[in-house]
């Protein structure tokens, strides 16, 4: 497993690289402010994607064929940066 710590702004941006052999996927938002997150590869917005609710939201993918491999983007509609943790597992 390997945790990545990422910073989360008002503007869409990539958390993590597409990655083929990703077997295992979670996102945690550690901030104040709900984070949406899309897992394929499209920009994030405020109103798709996932939504991470406020101090520890979290979802998570750990079966195959289900497991996300797009690259994964994030954004906010607060104030500020905000930090989320994306783990994942690889073959």
């Amino acid at each position: 497993m390997r945790h990545t710590p990422a910073i989360v702004t008002s503007v869409s941006s990539t958390i993590l690289a597409a990655n083929g052999g990703r077997t295992f996927l979670s996102l945690q938002n550690l901030s104040d402010t709900a984070v949406f997150c899309t897992v394929d590869g499209s920009p994030a917005t405020i109103v798709t994607g996932y939504m991470l609710t406020p101090n520890g939201g979290m979802v998570l993918w750990d079966s195959e064929p289900t497991v996300p491999r797009a690259e994964v983007r994030c954004i906010h509609a607060g104030e500020g940066d905000k930090s989320v943790v994306a783990t994942e597992a690889t073959r």
